[in-house]
């Protein structure tokens, strides 16, 4: 966690691009980011959005380039670019306040999913927005410590059903990335891996499946109109 908070501050490995996995980082965040433009489309323009655990560099890239009419940054501990310190199980906001909610890499983290979720979709206007990510546990198992849990794909689309979101779509990004890209550039060999990786991106693009092979799980979703949330199912 801290060394995550050094990084947001820039006093950390993004303030040196000198290091061997630099490229191979970037490369990754930004491949991200244009998964979830392409997937977000033209939903957040003119809207409300509420991105949870939105520290990183990354998250503001993103943010910006949505064409939102007002975007609030949120997460547990105070860094710079954040607007709001918040939990995302007790959201500080009226019901629905927002459009979209961005929420990347953050469920792994919670205790309480699900309340979590409820929380999210408290605060979205109906038919709101939810674009979510997780890591495949097929690709990245949870440590039990910073990602206190997991998802396989499967599990992760059955979760936002029983929360009451409609899942409108679901991709992936390039498998491996943390196990081979990563620890592979941090020992000097990210120029001859990272035009792979980045050859497999564009392959994947064709690719329906690539939900249920990538590094990450990304999801968008659509609040539903459910009152019984019992009622969802699986």
């Amino acid at each position: 966690m801290w060394a995550f908070l050094l990084e947001v501050n820039g006093k950390g490995s993004w303030a040196n691009k000198n290091r061997p996995d630099y490229e191979a980082d970037v490369w990754y965040n930004k491949d991200l980011n244009r998964i979830a433009l392409e997937m977000i489309g033209d939903r957040a323009v003119g809207k409300k959005v509420l991105a949870l655990g939105a520290a990183m560099w990354v998250d503001a890239e993103l943010l910006a380039s949505l064409g939102a009419a007002s975007y609030l940054r949120t997460d547990i501990i105070k860094t710079e670019g954040i607007d709001l310190v918040c939990d995302a199980c007790e959201l500080p906001f009226a019901d629905e306040s927002f459009d979209m909610v961005v929420c990347r890499e953050v469920i792994e983290h919670v205790l309480d999913e699900a309340r979590m979720l409820s929380e999210i979709r408290r605060v979205l206007v109906p038919n709101g927005w939810l674009f979510i990510t997780t890591p495949n546990m097929l690709n990245v198992w949870p440590d039990g410590f910073y990602h206190v849990r997991g998802y396989v794909p499967r599990a992760f689309i059955n979760q936002m059903e029983r929360a009451g979101f409609k899942v409108i779509d679901k991709r992936g990004n390039v498998p491996n990335i943390h196990t081979s890209l990563m620890f592979l550039s941090k020992k000097g060999m990210g120029s001859q891996l990272l035009p792979e990786f980045q050859y497999i991106s564009g392959l994947l693009e064709s690719c329906e499946e690539s939900y249920y092979l990538g590094t990450q799980l990304i999801v968008l979703a659509q609040k539903g109109v459910y009152e019984d949330k019992s009622a969802v199912k699986n």
